[in-house]
């Protein structure tokens, strides 16, 4: 559903747009050639997700995007998803994936309202951008470490 100012409203009710107009700073600096975070992107409820990481402990930096690493975009990725971080909604959807050079662990953090904007594509996987007020490390734990196997 579309709010007055092109918006996507989720169960609550919260808009992209209004949740935009209330917390307008991100964690990062967002794409520029396009609209970030898109307008299809929501206020996530309460819930627990999950992220590869490299060390235990878990540090701030291992929520930084792919852009905030400079690290090179491929042809076909939209720059908007590159510069959000990328996190699972279950275990599995990580474990099913070929694992990234270097990491080694998979992390557990818990987002809300208060997180930033969300957008869910496939298989579980969502795109988020956080606020700058939002500490992912405030509730995060390490899950387990990924076998050397896969």
């Amino acid at each position: 559903m579309k709010d007055d100012a092109g918006g996507t409203a989720n169960e609550s009710g919260l808009t992209s747009s209004s949740v935009a107009l209330a917390s307008p700073r991100f964690r990062e600096n967002l794409a520029v050639d396009c609209k970030c975070p898109p307008d299809d992107a929501t206020v996530p409820e309460e819930a627990w997700v999950f992220r590869l990481v490299p060390s235990d402990p878990v540090e701030l930096e291992h929520f930084d995007s792919h852009a905030k690493n400079s690290k090179l975009k491929p042809s076909g990725v939209d720059s908007c998803r590159w510069a959000s971080c990328s996190v699972f909604r279950e275990t599995t959807s990580i474990t099913k994936l070929p694992k990234p050079k270097g990491m080694r662990y998979i992390a557990k953090f818990k987002i809300n309202r208060q997180s930033g904007l969300i957008k869910e594509s496939n298989h579980g996987h969502l795109d988020l951008w956080m606020f700058a007020t939002f500490n992912p490390l405030d509730n995060c734990t390490i899950v387990s470490e990924l076998s050397h196997g896969k």
